[in-house]
């Protein structure tokens, strides 16, 4: 074998192991399973199927013998009628139909049969034989046994047969050398008979097998359901429906649980941390931006519009880079995939934001309609969702003339919450500006520049998306899309 024989070889019995390592724990036992049932009724089956072809070939060698013996006593009987030594080719050419007679199977008078029996003298001239294989010799091998003994011999036969043969030699009264008496079978007894049976053999083993497989693909399932009652646990935490895990699970199992625990925990106290210091360190700024303003505004007072801008400037810039950095150590910490106990319905939340929005906009506020199921809950904490509608909310009622449309739905394990306005809209430039951080694309308005950057920055830690398109209504629609819980 090549080098790159054997390396492809070493390939893909190494990509064949990763891919049972990597499946189904089920597959990969009862497969397990399988293999170890067919290779031992495998080997069952051959064994069996030795054992039986060895008795059977022991009985066809006893039936052998069964006819020897007659043959042996006919030649004695023959000899003991004659009364004086006389050529024994003779004597017994003279009677083979007496001989022939006194062997009981008719297949030896039936010509290429499968039972032949002949009697030759030491020097290998056959003195007598049966009709069976007509004018053929049997092919008998050098041998002198000893006198009574029997020895046993496979050898070639008429028309391509493989014949058994047994023999032994006999020394007669009439003789002076011994004659060498041999009966053979056809060994397409031996394999009809084994054939049939190592048919239904294989035949019942195989149903066997397949009983026992079943029966171990049962066993297999019913000892991995603990870990399928551990799997919905996991995801009645995942889903929000419980903050740790519940049940009973076997002793096997349980060291596992008891990591798990300890991790769903250890998760929860690093959230809650990070949210605390999150707040904590907003608290500690607030006082040093109010004082910025009001030096801001006292340089004002004095005259120094100048002096006043800068310092609102560099306090308004301070402001922007704390809020998106805190809103994505927020995200950071809460969102994305496999957080327990993240599930946020998204119509309820919406629909006290839009109270919000009708307060802070007051007279200018437009109409905001809300079509989004109650049943729809998306995997994300709800200061997260809060931020991320509430800044596409008030981007719209900013924007919007007169109305402002919430839709939701559910597609593909996403749901797809939609902010349409009735403004001005877009075109593609501006709305891939968009989420630039601090990006204003009308310094008029009142904003910071980084709802838009906060909102796709939540959305992504989140497992989601958020794109900006052409709105029905005329202005500009918001596409949030995040997983379902």
């Amino acid at each position: 074998m090549t080098e790159p024989q054997r390396n492809g070889g070493s390939r893909r019995a190494a990509g064949l192991r990763r891919r049972l390592e990597s499946g189904s724990l089920r597959a990969r036992l009862i497969l397990g399973a399988a293999l170890w049932v067919t290779m031992a009724f495998a080997i069952g089956w051959l064994a069996l199927t030795a054992l039986f072809r060895d008795a059977v070939e022991r009985q066809v060698a006893a039936d052998l013998i069964g006819h020897l013996d007659q043959l042996t006593a006919k030649l004695q009987a023959v000899a003991a009628t004659a009364e004086a030594p006389v050529d024994p080719s003779a004597a017994l050419a003279e009677t083979p139909s007496l001989m022939v007679d006194s062997l009981t199977d008719p297949r030896f008078a039936r010509p290429y049969s499968d039972l032949y029996w002949q009697v030759s003298a030491a020097g290998g001239a056959v003195v007598a034989r049966s009709r069976s294989p007509w004018d053929a010799v049997l092919p008998l091998p050098p041998d002198v046994p000893a006198d009574g003994t029997v020895h046993r011999h496979w050898i070639e036969g008429p028309a391509d047969q493989r014949l058994m043969a047994v023999e032994r030699a006999v020394w007669l009264p009439v003789r002076t050398d011994f004659l060498r008496l041999s009966v053979a079978s056809d060994e397409s007894r031996l394999i009809a008979l084994t054939e049939g049976f190592a048919r239904p053999l294989a035949l019942s083993l195989a149903v066997l097998g397949a009983a026992v497989v079943a029966a171990a693909a049962v066993q297999v399932t019913l000892g991995l359901r603990p870990l399928g009652r551990l799997r919905l646990a996991l995801g009645r935490v995942r889903g929000g429906a419980a903050d740790r895990l519940e049940g009973a699970f076997p002793e096997e199992v349980r060291p596992l649980v008891d990591d798990l625990k300890a991790l769903i925990a250890d998760n929860a106290t690093v959230l809650d941390r990070t949210r605390r210091e999150a707040g904590d360190l907003a608290h500690a700024l607030k006082t040093p931006l109010a004082v910025l303003g009001g030096a801001a505004e006292a340089a004002r007072r004095r005259g120094e519009a100048r002096t006043a801008a800068a310092i609102e400037e560099a306090a308004e810039r301070m402001r922007r880079q704390v809020d998106w950095r805190l809103a994505r150590a927020r995200a950071a910490a809460a969102a994305g995939p496999g957080v327990p106990g993240r599930v946020t319905r998204p119509a309820e939340r919406l629909r006290t934001l839009a109270r919000v929005m009708a307060q802070a906009h007051g007279e200018t506020a437009p109409r905001i309609t809300i079509d989004v199921p109650e049943d729809v809950a998306v995997g994300a904490d709800r200061p997260e969702v809060d931020e991320m509608l509430g800044n596409l909310l008030d981007n719209a009622c900013k924007w919007a003339a007169a109305e402002v449309r919430v839709a939701g739905a559910v597609g593909s394990g996403r749901a797809i919450l939609t902010v349409d306005d009735d403004g001005p809209g877009l075109d593609a430039a501006g709305r891939a500006a968009a989420f630039d951080r601090g990006a204003r694309l009308d310094t008029e308005t009142p904003g910071s520049g980084l709802g838009l950057a906060i909102v796709r920055d939540l959305a992504e830690l989140s497992g989601g998306s958020v794109r900006l398109e052409a709105s029905p209504l005329g202005g500009l629609r918001a596409r949030l899309e995040l997983p379902t819980a």
